[in-house]
């Protein structure tokens, strides 16, 4: 049997983008998409994965709750999230982006672009 490939979970309020990154993404990693951070939290709880792709805007809870909650139940899943952001955000979402070990991505970004920012990400942990 072979390497496993790595397992993403996709957390995008967006279902669009979700399909779109699933489908960008499924060639190469394992991917799961989460429509919702209550959904990616279930799921969380369920499963390990090796990256967390999230958007930080999103309505209820945001992608800085969602990070919070893993940092309580899992520090090391949440040292391994890949925020996306579309440029839009509030003080409080820069200042959470600004601390270190927060990686992020901004919309639209091209595909290579983030399976280079994923790659990297994965190569650290």
């Amino acid at each position: 049997m072979g390497d496993a490939r790595p397992k993403i979970l996709i957390v995008d309020d967006d279902p669009m983008m979700g399909t779109t990154l699933r489908l960008a993404l499924e060639d190469d990693f394992e991917v799961e998409v989460a429509p919702s951070a209550e959904r990616a939290m279930a799921r969380l709880r369920e499963a390990q994965f090796d990256l967390t792709l999230c958007d930080l805007m999103m309505p209820r809870t945001n992608g800085m709750d969602l990070h919070r909650w893993l940092a309580e139940h899992d520090p090391a899943s949440a040292a391994r999230m890949l925020f996306m952001t579309g440029g839009a955000y509030t003080e409080a979402a820069a200042s959470f982006l600004r601390q270190a070990g927060r990686t992020h991505i901004e919309k639209p970004f091209r595909v290579d672009q983030l399976l280079s920012a994923i790659r990297g990400m994965l190569a650290r942990a």
